[in-house]
């Protein structure tokens, strides 16, 4: 009898280290889809250019661009096919200026002036961030795997890479309710300047 409680208790004890190590197993899995690092964009200085597409509830684009970023002022440039259409969307997160050629369209709240201009708009101030395939640290993230995050309403999905070892996404597809967008990243480097 005192065997048969023994036996039985060793079992128990097996079991509850198995649980616990299974727990810790699941623990360490969940932990890796939600603790993906991330970059300050403040930070960057780069330079990216590619191709985009942006399907809005107003307005679809798609053509060419370039992004250059240091800290936390951009210049986004847009054209289509043989350079037509040339638009330059320049600023920092309070503050954009649009041009076309050398004529300024439009100025003031970066999102007011795409939507009003544009007919769609993307949140500049975490663009950036996305091109790296980071969440940018300023705001809340969801993640839902690896390559996957959830940020201002807006799902990221990133996959391929510019040059092979590189860490810089090849392609970024962000939704949101009535938002498409597709960056194709063709070329990345650090450093840009102004």
């Amino acid at each position: 009898m005192i065997a048969d409680w023994a036996g039985a208790q060793w079992v128990l004890n097996r079991a509850e280290s198995l649980r616990r190590l299974a727990l810790l197993g699941a623990v360490m899995v969940l932990s890796a889809c939600v603790s993906k690092p991330t970059h300050l964009v403040d930070n960057y200085d780069f330079f990216a250019q590619g191709k985009l597409g942006i399907k809005a509830p107003q307005q679809q684009f798609s053509g060419n661009f370039s992004w250059r970023q240091t800290g936390v002022e951009v210049e986004l440039q847009l054209w289509g096919p043989l350079g037509q259409g040339r638009t330059v969307l320049q600023g920092n997160p309070d503050y954009l200026v649009l041009r076309r050629g050398e004529e300024v369209v439009a100025q003031g709240v970066p999102e007011q002036v795409m939507e009003q201009h544009l007919g769609w708009s993307l949140p500049l101030s975490v663009v950036g961030a996305w091109l790296t395939g980071e969440p940018y640290t300023g705001f809340p993230v969801a993640q839902t795997c690896l390559a996957t995050f959830c940020q201002l309403g807006w799902e990221i999905a990133t996959s391929g890479a510019v040059a092979e070892g590189s860490p810089i996404p090849r392609r970024i597809k962000a939704e949101r309710e009535g938002y498409r967008v597709t960056l194709v990243t063709r070329r990345y480097t650090e450093k840009s300047t102004f």
